[in-house]
């Protein structure tokens, strides 16, 4: 979803940073990231921005408002469900980005800045521990697993009567049709 490969680009940042003596800081990656979260959070918003309709702008101005009024009040509600979207792509970017954190810190200082994927390829690869790096591996899919939201329980309410007779308030009764498709 970058803009351009990861892979066509860490190279020059990679001489860049060694030239202003960079590599293995918190400002490599910094930098580094972005370099490649930035443009794609900046196309996904400005199409956003583009969408929201002028007429609310205007009326809120007819009406008084300043412009950072219409900003705060208009504008910035609207904007918060495409905030939350570049902000979830940009963590998932972060956090699965091996290439970039293995070419510029390859761990950092005293393992500072280590993924679990990177520090995963770092036991079983490089250390020689296979065991290890799989189960770096496994506990990185089990915190995913945790984190993922799961859909919310159903409102607890009147049940429905098998029937259709005497349907509780808020219901229809079930039509005939459909009552005799059920097993008895």
């Amino acid at each position: 979803v970058n803009m351009f490969p990861v892979v066509m680009l860490v190279l020059p940042l990679f001489v860049l940073l060694r030239d202003f003596q960079l590599l293995d800081t918190y400002m490599a990656l910094i930098a580094g990231h972005a370099t490649f979260t930035l443009p794609f959070a900046i196309w996904l918003m400005t199409s956003y921005i583009d969408a929201i309709p002028v007429e609310l702008d205007e009326a809120a101005t007819i009406d008084g408002a300043s412009p950072w009024q219409n900003f705060r009040h208009i504008t910035f509600p609207l904007l918060t469900p495409i905030i939350a979207v570049v902000m979830t792509f940009s963590v998932l970017f972060t956090f699965t980005d091996f290439q970039l954190i293995y070419v510029l810190t390859r761990g950092g200082p005293l393992n500072a800045t280590h993924l679990m994927a990177t520090l995963s390829f770092q036991r079983a690869i490089s250390g020689g521990s296979l065991g290890e790096g799989a189960a770096i591996a496994t506990a990185m899919a089990a915190q995913a697993a945790r984190v993922i939201p799961r859909p919310p329980a159903p409102a607890p309410g009147p049940a429905r009567p098998e029937d259709g007779s005497a349907a509780p308030d808020g219901y229809a009764p079930i039509p005939e049709w459909l009552g005799q498709t059920r097993a008895p």
